[in-house]
């Protein structure tokens, strides 16, 4: 296992695109020097075939597990830190995907969808992720992320911070009860009654009731570009409302970067198994670019190269066969 988790990082530092480049690469010079076993295109297929991806889930729950104990790495707002849900497409044409709408080409594709719950800012670190076709609902997911989270942090303490394809009342309401802080953008045409209003300059602050009769905070920012505005249950300044729903940017650069420097939509292999391998392998290699990220202050394509030729920035070998009891 440990020997195919290496191959399988290899596989994403390297930038290798077919199984053949990658059993080729498994030679010379850095395959010695990061201990990477040779392995034949048809081996590493079977492998890939046969052993439960399930090992690769286990292993990147330990990584987020371990990371999770230093709490310095996350941002706080009055006490609290942010985390964002999102999806995102991935095209793949097979027996295991279904057709859904892809937002990178506007149009409906068959693929697969990776949902994610991720603390947000400055180290954007996934805390679950969800694998399913492409025709489910990101709405059905919510819930089971929530629930994933929960095992590592408390949601009392979190602020929630999620897209219109949430948009749900009777979630809202639910998110209240459970005392879950939120922020989310209001739908158009949402129908509810003004309770309270404040005006200052170009920002209006409601309170408003919902057709569901649940209380929250409308607060609108309408500026030259256009209108804002946002639903929540928080009790803060609006700037600041606004501020911490700004940083859900952050999970789409989450997915960007995982979709282009690390490709996680080439798929090596055509089996269900062998494409959750390289998925929970992409997101383990993720979370350590991550942390050496933040470590040396560069960007993703200089740690990806350093990695790739062996030399941390003063050029020293970085030694990445590290056993499970140093990661």
């Amino acid at each position: 296992m440990r020997e195919h988790l290496l191959i399988m990082l290899w596989h994403v530092i390297g930038d290798c695109i077919t199984l053949t480049e990658l059993s080729d690469s498994l030679k010379g010079i850095l395959s010695e020097r990061y201990k990477l076993i040779e392995i034949s295109k048809s081996q590493l297929s079977k492998v890939n075939k046969n052993r439960d991806y399930r090992a690769f889930v286990w292993a990147f729950y330990e990584l987020i597990d371990l990371i999770w104990r230093d709490r310095k790495h996350w941002r706080m707002k009055r006490d609290l830190k942010v985390l964002g849900i999102d999806s995102t497409f991935i095209v793949w044409k097979s027996k295991y995907s279904k057709f859904g709408y892809c937002g990178l080409t506007g149009e409906t594709e068959e693929g697969i969808k990776i949902h994610t719950s991720a603390i947000l800012e400055p180290l954007t670190i996934p805390l679950t992720v969800m694998v399913t076709p492409g025709d489910v609902h990101d709405s059905l997911e919510f819930d089971d992320l929530l629930e994933d989270s929960n095992v590592f942090i408390d949601l009392r303490d979190v602020v929630l911070v999620f897209d219109k394809g949430y948009w749900k009342l009777n979630r809202f309401k639910e998110l209240g009860e459970k005392g879950y802080r939120f922020i989310t953008p209001m739908k158009i045409n949402t129908k509810y009654e003004v309770l309270s209003k404040k005006i200052e300059g170009k920002i209006s602050d409601e309170t408003i009731k919902l057709s569901n009769g649940s209380i929250f905070r409308s607060v609108t920012f309408y500026t030259d570009e256009g209108t804002e505005r946002y639903l929540t249950n928080l009790d803060l300044p609006p700037e600041e409302i606004k501020e911490i729903y700004g940083m859900r940017w952050s999970i789409e650069i989450f997915f960007r970067e995982i979709k282009s420097y690390l490709k996680i939509e080439r798929f090596i292999g055509k089996n269900l198994n062998a494409v959750l391998i390289q998925i929970f392998s992409t997101l383990i290699a993720y979370v350590l670019i991550a942390l050496l990220k933040a470590f040396y202050k560069m960007g993703i394509l200089e740690i990806k190269r350093r990695l790739k030729y062996g030399v941390d920035p003063y050029h020293v070998s970085i030694p990445i066969a590290y056993s499970s009891s140093d990661i």
